[in-house]
Formats: structure tokens, sequence, C-alpha cells
């Protein structure tokens, strides 16, 4: 039950990041405050790239959730073999990896502006936006990398039997 947890949450959190993409692309406009300055304005003035960009990752990141659930089913199948899922598996587990290491680098620089150890990064404006930046995007992203993390490890070692090593004597 716990796998499917692990995958079925990984799943919602890049369906409900790819939503905000979408709703920015669409004109949304809740939300803004919470951005960089430098991307609020762009998206505000219905820059042609910027808007393009949106429609680009929303489609990645609702690929991103459509690949690990399809991965999670195809899992069950039987004929598919044990070294295709370790590098399906593996490849999730490096993108968890990046995920939340991005997480971890917005998080942090967030909270050194807050906390006046640093000057907010170009394009920042004045930095009222890091405390958003410290408390939300970081954990955010920090969040999505642990759940593909886990997913990734889980399409590594779901469905092994233990029972093999034991019978070729590798235990």
């Amino acid at each position: 039950m716990v796998r499917w947890s692990i995958t079925t949450a990984a799943a919602l959190w890049a369906l409900l990041f790819a939503g905000g993409s979408f709703y920015t692309a669409l004109g949304g406009e809740a939300g803004g405050k919470m951005i960089a300055p430098d991307l609020a304005n762009r998206v505000l003035a219905d820059d042609p790239a910027m808007i393009r960009l949106l429609w680009i990752t929303g489609g990645l990141k609702t690929a991103l959730a459509i690949a690990l659930i399809v991965a999670v089913r195809l899992k069950n199948r039987s004929g598919t073999s044990v070294r295709f899922w370790g590098i399906s598996g593996r490849l999730m587990q490096l993108l968890g990896v990046g995920i939340g290491g991005w997480g971890v680098a917005e998080g942090t620089v967030g909270l050194l502006v807050v906390v006046d150890a640093m000057a907010p990064p170009e394009g920042w404006g004045d930095g009222s936006v890091a405390k958003f930046y410290a408390a939300v995007w970081g954990p955010y992203w920090l969040l999505g990398g642990i759940l593909y993390f886990l997913a990734g490890r889980l399409l590594c070692t779901h469905g092994r039997t233990p029972d093999l090593s034991v019978a070729e004597g590798k235990l």
C-alpha cells in the first residue's frame, strides 16, 4: 500500500505543479506575488516567450506524472526485464535528486535573503518574495524530489523476488 501511495503522491505533485503552469499561461494572476517580480512582470505583459515556456513546462510536468503512472502500471506485467526497471528507477531517482537539490537551493537562498545574510538575486526585486522561496517553493521542490526519489527506488525494487538470490546461492 505504501508503494502506491508514494508513486501516487509523486504523480499528484507533478500534476499540481503542471496545473499552476497552465493556469498562469492562461492568464491567471493569483499567486503573482509569490514569484520573482521579473517573472511575474513577463507573465503580466503577455510575453510570448514566457507564455510558451509556461505551456512547455506544464506539458513536461504532465508527461512526468504520466510516465510515472505508466511505469508503475507496466511494472506488474510479466516479460519486462528487471534491468529495464532498474535503469528506469535509477533515472527517476536521479530526477528526484535534481528536483530536491533545486528545492534546497531555492529555500536556502530565500532564507539567506530573509535573514539579510545576502542580497536578493537579480530578478527578485527588493527581495520581498524571498519568504515565499524559503517557506513555499523550496520545500515544495524538496518534497517533489523526495517523492520522485522514493518512487524511483520502488521501481528498482518492487516485484523482485528475494528467494531468487537464495536459490542461486547468492545470499
